[in-house]
């Protein structure tokens, strides 16, 4: 038998067994590719949907990719929800790559142990500047409004680091659940409001070693105001910070506000005027004050039977009003009270997408950053290779991405 979730897993198995809160599929596969004759799957003795949290997990399963088994997978997570979360989806493969804080690296993470609320992974690091590393790290469920983020891990430089992030969310659903005649459940909502408490030992943040002991954050998501295309987000926090290099430690407040009003174009454009305020307050009567306006611009050009055969992103930062300067060098880090506009473009290049994406200082062009990518894509995975030009970092991923 065989089953959609959402858009795009599909899942089968010889024998279903459907409960309220979870799917059990024994003798399975899933894939979030969609073909007849899948780019990859996995296969499992047993694979079990949680459908309220978007998991797909498999356990004692092999990773395939075009026919071929590639490896074997004591347990896979797939996450429906990875985008939202913030933490992309990967097929069982080291990330590869060079930087200057790390040297060359390689980053193995395997996913160990799945509950209904519990997952967690661990990692295997070898860096060239520091040695052999790992630790563990996981996500847990507590309900729909409560869930967060646990983290240990450690290498002969650093030695122990770590943090643990806890969200609560409520308030009105920002977006309708909305079904969909071939799926089984319906997709996921995004609340109003949320608050983000922190507490976190030596983790790296800017190129330097920081801890929130601990940090509470309120926040509202993007929201439009009235059913108009006004858009407005906020925050407000307070947090007690430690950074190792500077040896500081201090208590910080902040309060950030801003608005945005997307005006359609021509087709496919859409210009975007904002303005921010971020106000950040620190022990001892020092403040950082930035008052800025924002305009962006996002074209996309068709081409191919593509609608987003090349995509061009343009925004210019204007800083109204900037007063102070934070005594903390995370936050300084590739700062200056100027202007900057930021630009990228990228475009299909047959299976694949390459691009650039720089930001200059203004009226200067002075660079702060460019970087250039390298999509490989297939129809539902990628090779992504990024070249950080002017800090002289690479990095080879991989990602199992839904076709669009």
């Amino acid at each position: 038998m065989e089953l959609r979730f959402e858009q795009s897993v599909y899942l089968s198995g010889k024998v279903i067994k459907i409960r309220p809160e979870k799917m059990e599929l024994n003798d399975a596969s899933f894939n979030a590719c969609g073909l007849h004759s899948p780019h990859y799957n996995v296969t499992a003795s047993q694979i079990i949907l949680y459908p309220d949290i978007g998991w797909v997990v498999s356990y004692w399963g092999l990773f395939w990719y075009s026919g071929l088994p590639l490896m074997p997978i004591p347990t896979y997570l797939y996450d429906v929800k990875a985008e939202q979360r913030g933490r992309p989806n990967t097929p069982p493969f080291p990330e590869i790559g060079k930087n200057s804080d790390e040297g060359t690296f390689f980053h193995e993470r395997l996913t160990w142990h799945v509950s209904e609320n519990w997952n967690d992974r661990l990692t295997f690091s070898y860096m060239s500047n520091k040695g052999w590393g790992g630790g563990v790290d996981a996500n847990y469920v507590a309900n729909k409004s409560n869930e967060g983020y646990v983290r240990l891990f450690a290498n002969p430089v650093d030695q122990w680091y770590g943090g643990i992030t806890h969200f609560y969310s409520f308030g009105e659903d920002l977006n309708d659940k909305v079904g969909n005649p071939a799926t089984i459940w319906p997709v996921f909502s995004e609340k109003h409001y949320a608050l983000q408490l922190d507490l976190s030992y030596n983790e790296f943040n800017n190129y330097q070693r920081v801890g929130i002991v601990p940090g509470v954050t309120l926040y509202s998501n993007l929201t439009d105001v009235w059913n108009t295309p006004l858009k407005y987000k906020w925050s407000v926090g307070g947090a007690r910070i430690r950074e190792k290099a500077s040896a500081l430690e201090l208590n910080r407040s902040k309060i950030d506000l801003g608005y945005l009003l997307d005006f359609p174009l021509w087709q496919n454009a859409v210009l975007t005027p904002g303005v921010e305020l971020n106000s950040s307050y620190y022990e001892g009567n020092r403040q950082w004050i930035r008052q800025m306006g924002t305009l962006s611009l996002h074209q996309s050009f068709p081409g191919w039977g593509d609608p987003d055969f090349t995509d061009l992103k343009l925004k210019a930062q204007h800083y109204f009003k900037v007063e102070g300067n934070s005594p903390f060098l995370f936050e300084q880090y590739k700062y200056q009270p100027l202007a900057e506009f930021f630009a990228e473009l990228s475009t299909n290049v047959g299976s694949s997408r390459v691009g650039i994406r720089t930001d200059h200082f203004l009226p200067s062009w002075n660079p702060n950053d460019i970087d250039y990518f390298v999509s490989a894509k297939w129809h539902c995975y990628d090779i992504i290779f990024t070249y950080r030009s002017l800090r002289g970092e690479t990095t080879v991923s991989f990602g199992l991405e839904p076709p669009k």
